[in-house]
């Protein structure tokens, strides 16, 4: 299982916590978009891995590290959540077009059903969402997704 610790309802890690109760086996990756484990859950022998969202840069594959650490029945820390530092990072102005895209990302559309939102060519979505995650100076749409949260530009 793999979550989020901010939820619209909760947090992931209580939701990870009463997982694990009704399934002991189920393995748990928590999504961390702030800069620390709360104090009640960072010793939790239920919290297999927690993937800091500041950790999704340049090459480094934190979330697969993850996985492959949980399915080997380790468990993970970000680096930056072991070392208390955390990565530079800056957050843009976006245009209000950009805003859009981003908050569609967010909501896990595609560029086809973008274009259809927005009422533009697949084409177009397509270029919005590269210019997107040039100006957020990310990878990928998960990448984009999780710097508009920590930059408080988008809420799941």
């Amino acid at each position: 299982m793999i979550c989020t610790d901010f939820l619209e309802s909760g947090n992931g890690f209580e939701l990870a916590r009463l997982a694990r109760q009704v399934q002991p086996q189920l393995k748990v990756v928590v999504l961390a978009l702030g800069d620390a484990i709360p104090v009640e859950y960072a010793e939790a022998s239920w919290l297999e891995a927690v993937v800091a969202e500041a950790d999704f840069i340049e090459d480094q594959k934190p979330l697969e590290a993850a996985v492959m650490a949980v399915m080997g029945h380790h468990c993970y820390r970000s680096p930056s959540l072991r070392s208390g530092q955390l990565p530079y990072l800056s957050c843009p102005r976006l245009t209000p077009r950009e805003y859009e895209v981003l908050d569609l990302l967010a909501s896990g559309l595609t560029d086809r059903e973008i274009a259809e939102q927005l009422v533009v060519s697949e084409e177009t979505a397509r270029t919005y969402t590269k210019r997107l995650l040039k100006t957020l100076e990310v990878n990928n749409r998960v990448q984009a997704v999780l710097k508009g949260m920590r930059c408080g530009m988008v809420k799941l």
